[in-house]
């Protein structure tokens, strides 16, 4: 809970220096392609094509600007592989089809430099905050969930190209941490999640 109070706090700051700002900013929309990695690729061993993200950035100046960014992303696969279970009410080794699923929301603030201006931008940035994170586990009639709340972080790098003098094309690779927290679907105690989103959208400023 304390997580989500944060950001949303720094959400709120960050919406305050937007305003102030509002002749320097810009809102984008991506799609996101999902990559996973670690305990996610553990769970869920395929590639998410199913993913958005929702972005307002202000520039406090020439180069560095501030803002914040939402999303959402599934990861699901059929797998037949076997999975160890240990739940208050399910335990052993489960083979047979899956159904695995896993929903993240994540609630950011971030922080970006720009190199420079013009109609090629590249930039690198910084996100921190909050993971919803649910996942679902299913076989037969047997359907397990786990809901987490995640404190989170997401370095990213990318690249805006004019399109014209108020849009740009939007590329970007960001980075997925989200820490420990909670038990996972199968009752493990290592519930840290982690993926590499690949990103392509259209930002458009108010310049």
């Amino acid at each position: 809970m304390k997580h989500i109070l944060l950001t949303v706090l720094l959400l709120a700051v960050m919406t305050g220096v937007a305003t102030a700002q509002v002749s320097n900013s810009l809102f984008g929309i991506s799609w996101n392609v999902g990559l996973p990695m670690g305990n996610t690729k553990d769970f869920i061993d395929r590639t998410s094509y199913s993913g958005v993200s929702f972005e307002g950035r202000s520039w406090l100046n020439s180069e560095f600007a501030v803002g914040g960014m939402f999303g959402w992303g599934v990861f699901d696969v059929v797998s037949y592989e076997p999975i160890q279970i240990d739940r208050e009410n399910y335990g052993g080794t489960i083979s047979g089809t899956q159904e695995r699923w896993m929903n993240t929301l994540p609630i950011m603030v971030s922080g970006y430099y720009h190199f420079g201006k013009g109609d090629i931008v590249p930039y690198i940035g910084a996100n921190a905050g909050t993971y919803y994170i649910v996942e679902t586990f299913g076989i037969g009639t047997v359907a397990l969930e786990s809901r987490n709340w995640h404190f989170g972080v997401a370095p990213e790098a990318g690249i805006m190209i004019g399109i014209s003098r108020t849009t740009f094309l939007l590329a970007s690779v960001r980075y997925n941490y989200a820490f420990d927290s909670g038990e996972n679907v199968a009752g493990g105690d290592d519930n840290a999640q982690t993926w590499i989103n690949l990103n392509l959208g259209l930002g458009f400023t108010s310049f």
